[in-house]
């Protein structure tokens, strides 16, 4: 889990891994902490990182905790106003919930039309341009150098095609409703732009 400042839940940085094997927990600790020895202190067994968490970030994740409800509840209701201005406009998917998931909606992402694909980044500079803070959705693993060793199958297009026409918006838990009609607006907006060059 990734504590990011732009999470749901925050410490500023860091994250937390749970596991389903204690052999992988100790083994885990040991490179958290530089591969030091639990037995031996300063003791170095393998190469290690400094990944601890600090007492002051695990403070502010537990006083984080204690609001997660009400974050994931605001979250949630962001994206339920999102999708009643978007609703019907077929130039975007947009973000599923239903009976078998439940989405927490940390970021609200939309995927454009394949038609529109070309025009992702023009469409997230003219938003860019009305002070609309947007990214495009996450590159996939499979293609980056370092991961490219551990996939057999490179013919993974769902991911690629999401990856060139996702969009996500801002997402706050401080936005109102006015601030979200005013990127639906802009939105479609640009997508009409674009739509009018093709």
């Amino acid at each position: 889990f990734s504590f990011f400042g732009n999470k749901t839940i925050t410490t500023g940085e860091g994250g937390m891994v749970q596991f389903k094997k204690k052999s992988y927990l100790i083994e885990a600790k040991k490179l958290r902490d530089h591969g030091m020895s639990s037995k031996k202190k300063y003791w170095h067994e393998k190469v290690g990182f400094n990944y601890r968490l600090t007492n002051i970030q695990s403070a502010v994740g537990l006083a984080q905790m204690e609001r997660v409800k009400d974050f994931v509840a605001k979250k949630r209701e962001i994206a339920f106003t999102y999708s009643r201005y978007l609703k019907g406009f077929d130039k975007i998917q947009l973000p599923y919930d239903g009976k078998l998931v439940k989405n927490s909606y940390w970021l609200y992402t939309i995927v454009l039309a394949k038609s529109l694909h070309k025009h992702r980044d023009k469409i997230i500079s003219l938003l860019k341009e009305n002070d609309i803070e947007v990214r495009p959705t996450f590159n996939p693993l499979h293609l980056m150098p370092p991961y490219k060793d551990f996939f057999s199958n490179n013919n993974l297009k769902n991911s690629i095609s999401i990856s060139k026409r996702g969009i996500s918006l801002p997402s706050s838990v401080n936005m109102d409703s006015d601030e979200i009609q005013f990127v639906c607006d802009h939105l479609v907006i640009a997508i009409h732009r674009c739509m009018n060059k093709i």
